[in-house]
């Protein structure tokens, strides 16, 4: 069972893990004392700084004695086990970057996220990171990067379908997460504006025209950095050192862009609930906190700080809240916006539960996308493993259109899946399947056609 810490107290203990930490060494020595190493371990790694805390904890160790000392140590070798294989996973980006830029030279994909703010760290100062986020202006690109990674034996992670959206503009987005059974570093492709929380959408419209396979305009990456911890409500530790450090750097960065970016995205308040946490728990220079004066649009801030762990209930709060006020910007109706929203907690404070059904007239042909209707797709053979039934039903193929490059809608009589290379989908909004399209096999003289 987790022991309690109030906000202070976690202040305290993350500064182990803070590049500008308020926090004394005494105050977190006292922290780490009072719940041990082990939780201490499982704090900072949730907050996403476990490399530099555990670098931290190991040179304190050497200026201790006694009991602080072999807290310190025990703390150190927790962490370690708790990253040791995300770090074996990510070890292996690099190789795995350079063959997607052997074999896909031209498609416009860039480094964001984690694997590209990595370069905003000092030498000797490892940043946490998961997964290879990599970002493309189109879904075009990505699934050209999905086939690759195919053929390279990675396949749909299953926790978290791959998903379309359409923009205002008919702009099709979209999602794809992929794992190697090896253990190789995961891949996770955002198409297009980045979605966040239920219909917001972050716009990068400083990075179109950067070469591929490079990083993302900084300007950019920060608004997608913030974005997601936004998307969860949850304020880590790596976000703040990651905005201090950039806001930090002697290259000039556009922070109107940012927080306008931002702004339009409906995340100005969660903005500034990031910026007063990092105000309370860093120490800021003059030109740090000057930037984040410029960060901030307007006064609201959502009631989100810092804490342990994301707190569900205050999650469909927020993101209730920020999809009416983002559908009400978007379609100008605020009877729609409240529905939109209705949708929203709906689709939050429902657990995801995978079943199978009947023929299902609503739920067998695609629904007209935006960006509050996500559609996600479910590998075929992954919902006939699940439901522990390899039974296979005609599906005759009437008409086959292109969503993307390789990516194809199979229009039949009695509803639509989506196919890429091999890979069947079944579309879902609610994660419940017609039996018709969990084991129908396409077929018929319109598969391999387009209309």
């Amino acid at each position: 069972m987790a022991v309690t810490v109030n906000p202070t107290e976690l202040s305290h203990l993350l500064g182990l893990g803070l590049l500008q930490p308020r926090a004394t060494r005494e105050q977190s020595l006292a922290v780490l004392d009072e719940i041990g190493p082990r939780e201490a371990a499982a704090a900072v790694v949730r907050h996403k700084v476990g490399n530099l805390a555990r670098s931290a904890a190991l040179a304190l160790s050497t200026t201790v004695e006694g009991r602080a000392r072999d807290h310190l140590r025990s703390f150190a070798e927790e962490v370690a086990v708790l990253r040791a294989e995300p770090e074996r996973s990510i070890a292996t980006a690099g190789e795995l970057l350079a063959t997607l830029r052997a074999r896909l030279p031209g498609v416009r994909a860039l480094l964001m996220k984690g694997v590209a703010a990595r370069e905003w760290y000092p030498p000797g100062h490892a940043r946490d990171v998961g997964d290879v986020d990599l970002w493309t202006p189109t879904v075009d690109d990505a699934f050209q990067v999905v086939g690759v990674l195919r053929e390279l034996g990675y396949d749909y992670e299953t926790a978290e379908l791959p998903w379309l959206k359409r923009d205002l503009d008919g702009t099709l987005i979209g999602q794809v997460k992929l794992l190697h059974e090896s253990g190789r570093a995961a891949v996770d492709l955002h198409a297009g504006p980045y979605s966040i929380r239920y219909c917001g959408l972050i716009r990068f419209t400083r990075s179109a025209g950067r070469p591929p396979w490079g990083t993302m305009a900084p300007e950019d990456n920060l608004c997608a950095v913030i974005g997601n911890v936004a998307g969860d409500c949850f304020i880590d530790a790596k976000t703040m050192n990651d905005v201090l450090l950039l806001l930090g750097q002697d290259s000039p960065l556009d922070t109107d862009h940012v927080a306008d970016t931002l702004a339009d995205a409906g995340l100005s308040g969660f903005t500034n609930a990031l910026l007063d946490t990092i105000t309370s728990s860093c120490t800021v220079d003059d030109r740090q906190r000057a930037a984040m004066a410029r960060l901030r649009r307007g006064s609201g801030t959502e009631n989100i700080g810092l804490s342990r762990e994301p707190d569900a209930r205050n999650r469909v709060r927020l993101v209730v809240d920020h999809a009416e006020a983002v559908a009400r910007r978007m379609t100008g109706d605020a009877d729609l916006a409240r529905r939109i929203a209705e949708q929203a907690r709906l689709a939050y404070e429902t657990p995801k539960r995978y079943q199978v059904v009947r023929l299902d007239q609503d739920r067998s042909f695609l629904p007209e996308l935006n960006p509050w209707t996500c559609l996600r797709l479910a590998p075929q053979r992954m919902l006939r493993d699940l439901f522990q039934r390899d039974v296979s039903l005609p599906f005759p193929v009437a008409r086959t259109t292109p969503l993307a490059a390789g990516l194809d809608l199979l229009a039949g009589q009695i509803g639509n899946l989506v196919r890429f290379g091999d890979d069947v989908f079944v579309p879902t909004l609610d994660y419940v399947f017609p039996a018709l399209l969990v084991y129908g096999r396409p077929g018929g003289a319109q598969l391999a056609h387009s209309s």
